[in-house]
């Protein structure tokens, strides 16, 4: 599995995604977007796009909160 940060802006706001899949497969694949919960880009998150990419797809882990921008700590801010 290869995972490649990708950085991009909205709005002006920089953020840092991740893009997911497997290097061995060479035939075109569907990508997945991917929204992650309220956590962001981390470990679990890239860890589920594997398990995508696995299945065959290319999968793109969106940074919903812009670089730097997620929750602090485990609590759910709900």
């Amino acid at each position: 599995m290869a995972v490649e940060s990708i950085f991009y802006s909205v709005s002006g706001l920089s953020c840092r995604g991740a893009l997911v899949w497997d290097e061995s497969v060479k035939a075109p694949r569907p990508l997945l977007l991917m929204a992650p919960n309220w956590r962001g880009v981390i470990k679990p998150a890239i860890e589920t796009g594997h398990m995508l990419a696995q299945q065959g797809y290319v999968v793109f882990v969106a940074d919903m909160f812009g670089e730097g921008n997620g929750p602090v700590g485990a609590e759910n801010p709900m």
